[in-house]
Order: structure tokens, then sequence, then C-alpha cells
């Protein structure tokens, strides 16, 4: 179970991390983030979310593996939920409604996910 829960969160991290990188304008709109003509930080956090990808992904492939596995996976998880919770809270990160719904749909996932990786670390 340990494995599918970091191939999972890699997966995860990895699809948005593209989109982030390559297509940075489509998330944002399809999200209905607020809208930017700087694309640099998107994918910055893209190329971030890839990187986070890549280490769960060689963290995971290895025999008796010591280094992020699944707490550290589920710390990054609640990081980001935290964080954008936050944003959610005090700031307008997301003028459309569909953004806000996204948002925190995203933050109930990343919860939700937090706390089966913590049950199984």
């Amino acid at each position: 179970m340990v494995d599918q829960l970091l191939w999972i969160d890699a997966l995860v991290k990895f699809s948005f991390g593209v989109l982030l990188t390559v297509i940075p304008r489509l998330p944002i709109a399809a999200f209905g983030l607020a809208k930017t003509n700087q694309m640099l930080y998107p994918r910055i956090i893209g190329a971030l979310l890839i990187g986070i990808s890549f280490a769960l992904i060689f963290e995971g492939a290895g025999k008796n593996s010591t280094g992020l596995g699944l707490k550290g996976a589920a710390t990054i998880n609640l990081a980001v939920a935290i964080l954008i919770s936050a944003l959610l809270l005090f700031t307008e990160p997301a003028p459309a409604r569909r953004g806000r719904i996204a948002l925190w749909s995203f933050v109930v996932a990343l919860v939700t996910l937090s706390l089966v990786q913590s049950l199984y670390a």
C-alpha cells in the first residue's frame, strides 16, 4: 500500500507540474485563478512539483529507503494545503467561484491524501 500511495502522489504532482511548466495559462484559466502576465512563477512551481515527484519515485523505488517516503510526502501535502487555505481565507487568489471551489477541493484532496499517508507511514 505504501508503494501505491507514493506512486499516486508522484503521478499527481508530476501531472500538475508538467501542466504548469509547459502551458501555465491553461490551469490558471481552467481553475479560474487570478490572471497574470508573468508566467515565471507558475513555471517555477511546476518545476518544483516535477522535482518532488521524481524524489518520490526515486525514494519509493529503492528497497528499505530512508529518504522522503510517506512522512515527507504527507508533510509536503499538508504544507501546500495550509498555504492554499491561508491564501483563500486572507487574500483573493481566485476571483471566480469555480477557482475557489477548485482550490478548496484541492485542499481537501491534499489533506485526505496526507491523512492516508500518515496512517501507513
